[in-house]
């Protein structure tokens, strides 16, 4: 996998390429992989996210001419526009962008809302990331928090941040900029610019992110307390992409989230996450899909709150089964599960050395997530991707991951 200041390198080429010049500023942002507290965000509840090392890279400059020229490196796609003008129309003026750009002009006119003094400056800037898009890493919201940074780095009035000591890619930040206005503000960008109405998980792990450890997020409070990653030579971490993507999903998810808050309505709570068990639950009050909901939901908090004391006492196997029972519900009582992702899970369970393994991320599709000693791990590499294949007739990626830090400005050429 590339570090990030070969991300860097190839973005900053990319810029000289296409405009004639390099680039006077750059930031990374870190796509996600959520261990345990699935459908909870939304809901108040607890999340066990971590940061993991797949980036989201921006490099930027002035804008040559009047307009701001914006490129996906990636899809090799580029949109002119006046950053200054949307500023001045607001989210009115997302659907003369691209789907793409949504995200990224969205969060930069956001942002300089928040910490921007002045008119919204036009620039040139090109994105380019390792975060798989629609594989539930949330590849959306490493590049909202690496354009939000971008603008950080504008309006603390600095063109580039010194080299990194150490020879690390990542600096720290150039302005003492408060992460959870900017996750607030990479947020509003997907509500009002790209139409998602996500949850906060993404965009708080994407910039409180911490090495070698997760992130519990209280999604009531938007406090975060991090829970330390076991050593690599007791456990690592896989991200086993499935390689399908149901379309179903947008429409499914919103009838769970309905579900949820008419079940909350209905036992007369503000959110599920004010019902601390479930013996609590007024079952009659409830439909058959409210109760569904209700039972995911109340069990995921409880299961995520062990999950995150189970890492804290190096517990492994109970943390792999809370694991277990977690991705159980979500295909049983929520139904966002498939075929595909529950064969992964049967088939990296029954591996030797897997602790635990369960869908991440919204569902329906998507990622795997496995915990596993490093014995178990290359075990599952090396038979899990055949057998899925034979079983499903799709083909699979696995891919080791691990916990970084959040996003931050990065040394140009440094």
């Amino acid at each position: 996998m590339s570090t990030v200041g070969a991300i860097v390198d190839r973005a900053a080429g990319e810029f000289v390429g296409r405009f004639g010049v390099g680039p006077t500023l750059a930031s990374a942002a870190p796509g996600r992989v959520n261990l345990i507290g699935e459908h909870t965000d939304y809901n108040q509840g607890f999340v066990l996210p971590l940061a993991i090392d797949r980036w989201c890279v921006c490099v930027a400059g002035p804008a040559a001419g009047g307009r701001s020229r914006l490129c996906a490196a990636d899809i090799d796609e580029m949109v002119e526009v006046s950053l200054r003008g949307l500023a001045e129309r607001a989210a009115a003026a997302a659907g003369e962008l691209p789907a793409w750009a949504r995200y990224l002009a969205g969060s930069l006119v956001e942002r300089w809302g928040s910490v921007g003094d002045g008119a919204m400056p036009e620039l040139d800037l090109v994105a380019t990331s390792t975060v798989p898009v629609g594989g539930g890493l949330s590849s959306s919201a490493a590049i909202e928090t690496a354009a939000a940074v971008v603008v950080e780095v504008m309006a603390g009035g600095r063109e580039s941040p010194p080299p990194c000591a150490g020879g690390s890619p990542v600096c720290r930040q150039v302005a003492p900029w408060d992460r959870l206005s900017r996750a607030l503000d990479c947020q509003r960008a997907e509500h009002r610019w790209a139409g998602v109405p996500c949850g906060l998980m993404d965009q708080l792990a994407s910039s409180f992110g911490v090495g070698a450890h997760a992130l519990l997020i209280d999604c009531r409070s938007n406090g975060v307390t991090p829970a330390p990653m076991p050593r690599e030579s007791e456990a690592v971490l896989l991200v086993i992409n499935s390689g399908v993507r149901h379309e179903l999903a947008g429409g499914e998810y919103a009838k769970r989230r309905a579900a949820c808050e008419s079940a909350a309505a209905a036992l007369g709570v503000g959110s599920l996450r004010e019902i601390g068990s479930l013996g609590a639950v007024e079952w009659a009050r409830l439909d058959d899909e409210q109760g569904r909901c209700v039972r995911h939901v109340v069990g995921e908090n409880a299961r995520t709150l062990a999950a995150a004391g189970a890492l804290r006492a190096g517990d492994l196997g109970g943390f792999g089964r809370l694991m277990r029972e977690s991705h159980a519900s979500l295909a049983g009582d929520y139904r966002v599960s498939c075929r595909e992702l529950d064969e992964i899970v049967r088939l990296a369970s029954a591996t030797t050395g897997v602790f635990g393994a369960r869908m991440t991320g919204g569902g329906f599709g998507g990622c795997a997530v496995v915990l596993a000693t490093p014995e178990g791990a290359e075990a599952v590499a090396r038979g899990l991707p055949g057998a899925y294949l034979r079983a499903t007739g799709v083909s699979c990626t696995v891919e080791r991951v691990r916990a970084v830090d959040g996003a931050a400005a990065v040394a140009v050429g440094g």
